[in-house]
C-alpha cells in the first residue's frame, strides 16, 4: 500500500466520444484491492488539482487503468489529461475506499451508472467465476469496456444487461431473479445512486446489502 505519492507513466490515453480510457505503468510493489480508488495529480500541469478516480484495472493486471467522463466543455484537469502523451507523469496517492467484494450473499448484482462502471470493471476482473453475478450497465452515451463485459458473459457466465434510460434501469432491477439472495453494488453519481437504491429497496432488499461508490464529479 502506498499512501504517499507514487509516480506513474502514461502508456496511452484513448478518447471514446465523451469518455477517456487512460493506461498507466504499475510500479513494483504497488498494491490495491479491487474496487478501490486513488488521488491522481498530473505532473507539470496548469492546475495542481488532484482528482479522485477509481482503479478500473484489477489488482492482477500488469498496468493501472482509469476511466473518466468529459464534460462539455471539459475542466482544465480533464482537458490536460486528454492531451497527455506517452511518458507523461502522473502522481497517485492511495489506495483508499471500501467498495470491495463482500461475499455476504450467493448472488451479486453490479450496477454501473455511466462512468461509475470503472470500479466495477476491477471487481469483475478479480473474480474467476461470475456465474452468480449480474451486471446492469446503464448509460445513454458510450459505454467503456463493454466489449470486455461481453467476453466475460461468454467465458465466465456473467449475466449482462444493458440499459439506456432510468425507466429501463428500474425495469431491469424489478425483474432480477431472487433479489433477496443478492448483494448489490451501485456506482455512479449521488443522484443516480439515490434513485437506484430506492428501486432496489422497493424489492425488499435491506440497505445493509446495498453497497455504493459515489462519484462526486466527472
Amino acid at each position: 500500500m502506498f499512501k504517499s505519492a507514487t509516480l506513474l507513466e502514461v502508456i496511452s490515453v484513448t478518447a471514446h466520444e465523451n469518455k477517456l480510457d487512460v493506461v498507466l505503468t504499475k510500479p513494483d510493489g504497488f498494491t490495491y484491492q479491487a474496487g478501490q480508488y486513488g488521488g491522481f495529480k498530473i505532473k507539470d500541469a496548469p492546475s495542481d488539482k488532484t482528482r479522485t478516480l477509481s482503479f478500473a484495472s484489477s489488482p492482477d493486471e500488469p498496468y493501472i487503468r482509469i476511466g473518466t467522463q468529459l464534460s462539455d466543455p471539459p475542466s482544465t484537469y480533464k482537458k490536460t489529461l486528454a492531451g497527455l502523451e506517452k511518458g507523461a507523469l502522473i502522481e497517485v496517492k492511495g489506495p483508499y475506499g471500501d467498495f470491495l467484494w463482500k461475499n455476504q450473499h450467493p448472488r451479486a448484482v453490479m450496477i454501473g451508472l455511466g462512468v461509475g462502471i470503472t470500479p466495477i470493471r476491477s471487481l469483475l476482473l478479480s473474480q474467476p467465476d461470475l456465474s452468480q453475478t449480474t451486471l446492469i450497465y446503464a448509460g445513454a452515451s458510450y459505454k467503456l469496456y463493454l466489449d470486455e463485459f461481453k467476453t466475460l458473459a461468454s467465458t465466465q457466465g456473467l449475466t449482462l444487461i444493458e440499459t439506456e434510460h432510468r425507466t429501463d434501469l428500474a425495469e431491469a432491477i424489478k425483474h432480477l431473479d431472487d433479489p433477496l439472495a443478492s448483494e448489490f453494488y451501485v456506482s455512479g453519481s449521488m443522484k443516480a445512486i439515490s434513485g437506484t437504491t430506492k428501486t432496489i429497496k422497493g424489492l425488499g432488499v435491506k440497505g445493509k446489502f446495498i453497497y455504493s461508490d459515489i462519484f462526486t464529479g466527472y
